[in-house]
């Protein structure tokens, strides 16, 4: 494994450096090859080929760097700089001189551990972020679908009614409808089986629009209005250029557009935006 290491400039006027050559050779190699925890693996005959000094060599330099050093400028440990440990050796200063360059004005070892700890952070916002855009898809997605289930149902159940006798349609039955909270009860005002197709088609010469939306958004104005002022309205909200705001705002001044208020001023958020342009994501993806 390739690494590096912390080679103080002061290693030249150290009692070390006075030590024979072999010696030298032997610390300096150690000081390369030791891990994050100082420790230095290897074997007498091992480490000798490795530092190119002879085996006798080896040993006479383990046992320099092991012995009490009373010129050493680092008292602890009585000057030693190494230990012998199973499987090699393991350096005694390593952690003080780790800390003593960390410290070292001019270091940019705090600068990097703040970087790497934002970066951190920063990965870990990102990863929540392309989480929630996800979630927020799949659930917008999920929404939709349902929304169009039910729509299809209450189709279904509309065009099922059975005629009575003589061949002539039955007489629309009261509907329903809770509109904010309320209840309220109406005929079916020319609101028949396939109404929510019919808009469909009035809307889609202004951009795509699923069925299941739209008959959610609007289903709420059966018991309020006649299905053709519903349409006229709708025409003319269309007409306006408001479909990029969706049916929802639509069903919210459904009675200014009938009435030909042209309903509330109201500008297009970005929210509005991000909103339609999923949608027509999702209505395009599933052609």
């Amino acid at each position: 494994m390739t690494g590096w290491t912390k080679l103080f400039s002061s290693i030249v006027t150290s009692s070390v450096w006075c030590e024979p050559h072999a010696t030298v050779r032997v610390w300096v190699a150690m000081l390369a090859t030791k891990d994050a925890d100082g420790v230095v693996e290897g074997s007498i005959p091992g480490f000798a080929n490795l530092a190119r000094v002879t085996i006798d060599e080896m040993r006479a330099a383990v046992a320099t760097l092991s012995a009490p050093d009373p010129d050493s400028r680092t008292p602890d440990h009585q000057g030693r700089r190494i230990e012998v440990i199973s499987g090699g050796w393991k350096i005694l200063n390593h952690a003080a001189y780790r800390e003593r360059g960390q410290a070292k004005e001019g270091s940019r070892a705090p600068y990097m551990r703040a970087y790497r700890a934002r970066k951190r952070t920063d990965d870990v916002t990102a990863d929540v972020t392309r989480n929630s855009s996800a979630l927020r898809v799949t659930q917008i997605q999920r929404t939709d679908t349902e929304a169009e289930a039910e729509a299809e149902k209450e189709q279904r159940t509309c065009d099922a009614a059975p005629p009575v006798a003589g061949g002539r349609a039955r007489k629309p039955s009261k509907a329903s409808s809770n509109v904010n909270g309320l209840t309220v009860t109406a005929t079916d005002n020319g609101w028949s089986g396939n109404w929510v197709g019919k808009l469909v088609d009035l809307w889609s010469p202004h951009g795509a629009i699923k069925p299941g939306r739209l008959g959610t958004a609007l289903k709420g104005l059966k018991a309020l209005h006649p299905f053709e002022d519903v349409e006229r309205g709708l025409s003319a909200f269309l007409k306006a250029g408001k479909a990029s705001f969706g049916p929802e705002v639509f069903a919210q001044a459904a009675g200014d557009w009938i009435a030909g208020r042209s309903g509330p001023e109201r500008k297009e958020t970005l929210g509005d935006r991000m909103v339609s342009e999923t949608t027509k994501f999702l209505t395009e993806g599933r052609r």
